[in-house]
């Protein structure tokens, strides 16, 4: 059983509106100082759209605390049949809870601690690698596989035993793109977004910068990804090698 931890919530007050315009939806986000701020440029495509955003303590925030559960490696199937995983933490309770969904190129694992948290509050929290990357099964290719396997895994999510259907998003930096390549599939069960220092435009302020090449940033944010990538391959070619030796054998 996870340890209880108290974590209040926060609602949202738009004290910067800077002439976009604007989806009202309610999100609820994390943190643990009280406050937080939080600037998010990607017009046309997000819940927040060229706006600073105040969150404030919601005093009608229930007190409940719930002991956590926890299941590694849930197998999500896509429409083309590969297998992505997830761990799911969830509240030990009978009752339906909504669903916040991560889908991480960078190890589902590195968001146990935020997860345990939010499950205590009374979410179900579900945490998947996405194709290619950690235990997800595919091949690892940016943003092209994002938005149909983005659809599928919030529909899956919606369908888990204890979800009550609706499904909330959140993350920064590539898990903010994964959210936005989501959104534009219209996934029914999809009720909010929650994307954090990420871009809609992953040409110019994100690769190129005044359409200079941003070497720094792309190289090491590509030499961060490729430990991952170069260890399935020396996996790979360790079982392929194996099965040639089985298949000569006989």
């Amino acid at each position: 059983m996870a340890n209880r931890q108290n974590l209040a919530p926060f609602e949202p007050r738009v004290t910067g509106l800077r002439g976009c315009a604007l989806e009202e939806k309610a999100v609820t986000v994390f943190s643990e100082t009280g406050v937080c701020r939080m600037r998010v440029f990607a017009r046309g495509l997000l819940v927040f759209a060229g706006l600073e955003v105040t969150f404030a303590p919601n005093a009608a925030w229930a007190t409940e605390s719930y002991p956590v559960m926890i299941e590694y490696g849930v197998v999500a199937k896509m429409r083309d049949g590969t297998t992505l995983r997830a761990d799911v933490y969830r509240p030990e309770a009978e009752d339906p809870f909504p669903v916040l969904l991560e889908r991480t190129p960078y190890d589902k694992r590195t968001s146990a601690k935020f997860a345990v948290k939010a499950a205590t509050r009374g979410y179900m929290v579900v945490v998947q690698d996405v194709r290619g990357r950690y235990s997800s099964d595919g091949e690892w290719y940016p943003f092209r596989n994002e938005s149909n396997d983005g659809y599928d895994t919030v529909e899956w999510a919606a369908a888990l035993p204890h979800s009550n259907g609706k499904v909330g998003m959140f993350g920064g930096s590539y898990v903010g793109a994964t959210q936005m390549l989501t959104a534009i599939a219209h996934p029914p069960h999809l009720t909010g977004v929650c994307p954090v220092v990420t871009a809609s435009n992953y040409h110019e302020g994100w690769t190129y910068q005044g359409g200079a090449f941003e070497q720094w940033f792309n190289e090491s944010w590509t030499s961060g990804l490729a430990q991952d990538t170069f260890s399935r391959s020396v996996v790979e070619k360790h079982n392929c090698a194996k099965r040639n030796l089985e298949a000569s054998a006989h």
